[in-house]
This record gives C-alpha cells, structure tokens and sequence, in this order.
C-alpha cells in the first residue's frame, strides 16, 4: 500500500521506491514469461502508460481527484488499502537491454 495517497507519483519517496522497485521486477516477470510464450519470429507489441521526455504523466491529476473524492466516503482503513496498480515508467524503464538479450528479444 501507498501510505497517504492512493497512486505512486503522489507518495512519499520511501514508498515510491518500494513501488518503483516491485514494478520493475513485474516488468522483468512479465517480459521473462511473454518471451517463453512467443513462437520463433513472434513479435510482442507492448502499450505501455508512460511519462514524456521531461518524466512528466498526464495520469496523475486524474488519480489525485479521485483519490480526493475517496477522503469524502472512505474510513482511513479503506483508505489505506486504495492503491491504484499502476506505474508510469521512464523510457530507460521501458528498455532493459539485459532483460532483453537474456529472454532473446531484439
């Protein structure tokens, strides 16, 4: 859980790295397993939400809202297990040529 809010970007630092952390060994997980499944040849197209160049997102006042309107209904127990599972990664993020090369993706 994300302590006082409910989505990565707003958390405190020792929890956005915790968040950071967990959804890079994800990453790694899901491109390990999406790799075992390919066929010879296969491609793997991923849609992957994102910060811009300058690691600026265009999710994050969305989820601040709502997490705003969240205060007004939820007991702080509720609110304490409010998180959105999502995590905007960089581009560098996105591209572990390690990963890549060890799960034989180009």
């Amino acid at each position: 859980p994300i302590r006082n809010h409910c989505f990565h970007t707003f958390a405190e630092e020792n929890d956005r790295l915790a968040y950071m952390n967990q959804a890079k060994h994800d990453f790694q997980a899901f491109i390990e397993h999406r790799s075992n499944e390919l066929v010879k040849g296969g491609i793997l197209v991923l849609s992957i939400p994102s910060l811009d160049d300058q690691g600026i997102d265009r999710m994050s006042n969305y989820f601040d809202q709502l997490y705003i309107c969240a205060r007004s209904f939820f007991t702080e127990q509720e609110l304490t297990s409010l998180t959105i599972p999502l995590y905007l990664r960089s581009l560098s993020e996105c591209l572990d040529h390690d990963l890549f090369q060890r799960c034989s993706l180009k």
